[in-house]
């Protein structure tokens, strides 16, 4: 999608191309036998039609330098959003599978065995606090910080390293897409800042260019044509500064669309049906 301010270059461009096509040719003759510019002796004679040609491809040039960053910038962004939701999903996968293992482990040890393992507290949703619980989680179920007493719990696995593999998954796929879109902000930054140079080369040239028709047409005598030129150059007005590409929430604040989180012991445990 075009910005309004590259729609408005675009647009002058335009017209001054148009007027170059229609009358290039005619005042470029007419100017080479009115005004014929002195040339060393030897050189080839200046033709201003080719002059004209000239200044029409190089806003063409402009033109298409323009398009082609504004687009690659577009595609980034989208990449950016596409990021943003796997993030999202996978740190709800994470979020759903740790709140799972603690609910389970707090069932298994009901008089705090397993909180006696320094992890306490309401399961983060925010990415990095989340990574942080899931490895310290990991660590204790390969680890454990206490002795555990070996237990039995329905709908639970008491195999602690069958449980840290979950965990180790849900990390790697976290972790995994963090980094992706940190990458895809860092892409779209670098796009922004070559479309951002783009658009003012453009500018430039379309001043030039359309300062030098106008004139051109004026020493023509075509003041009509020239006037308006002189309208197709008035330099746009600068909008305001571009939308950045997406920033990561504050800290603090879980991913979009996520609901706040909820102690790990809210939820009622499942109870032991067979305990040695």
């Amino acid at each position: 999608m075009r910005s309004q301010e590259t729609l408005s270059l675009f647009k002058s461009a335009k017209e001054i191309r148009v007027a170059i096509d229609a009358d290039g040719e005619r005042i470029g003759g007419l100017l080479n036998e009115t005004n014929p510019l002195p040339v060393p002796e030897g050189e080839p004679t200046f033709d201003y039609r080719l002059h004209f040609q000239h200044l029409s491809h190089q806003l063409d040039v402009a033109v298409g330098d323009t398009e082609l960053t504004e687009d690659q910038h577009s595609a980034q962004l989208i990449r950016v959003a596409r990021f943003q939701s796997e993030r999202d999903e996978t740190v709800k996968s994470g979020y759903d599978t740790l709140v799972w293992a603690r609910q389970g482990l707090e069932s298994l040890y009901p008089n705090g065995g397993f909180e006696l393992g320094f992890l306490k507290g309401k399961t983060p949703e925010v990415p990095d606090k989340l990574l942080e619980q899931l490895g310290q989680t990991v660590k204790l179920l390969r680890e454990p910080a206490v002795d555990l007493r070996e237990v039995k719990v329905r709908g639970f696995s008491a195999d602690f390293g069958e449980v840290a593999s979950e965990l180790e998954t849900e990390v790697a796929s976290v972790q995994g897409a963090l980094d992706r879109l940190g990458r895809g902000r860092k892409d779209a930054e670098g796009t922004l800042v070559v479309k951002r140079k783009a658009v003012e080369a453009l500018r430039r040239t379309l001043l030039w260019v359309g300062r030098t028709t106008e004139g051109l047409f004026h020493l023509a005598g075509e003041s009509e044509l020239a006037e308006r030129i002189r309208k197709s150059t008035r330099r746009p007005p600068r909008p305001s500064e571009e939308e950045p590409a997406p920033e990561p929430p504050p800290p603090g604040e879980p991913p979009s669309g996520e609901p706040g989180p909820e102690p790990a012991s809210d939820t009622p445990a499942p109870q032991p049906s067979d305990v040695s």
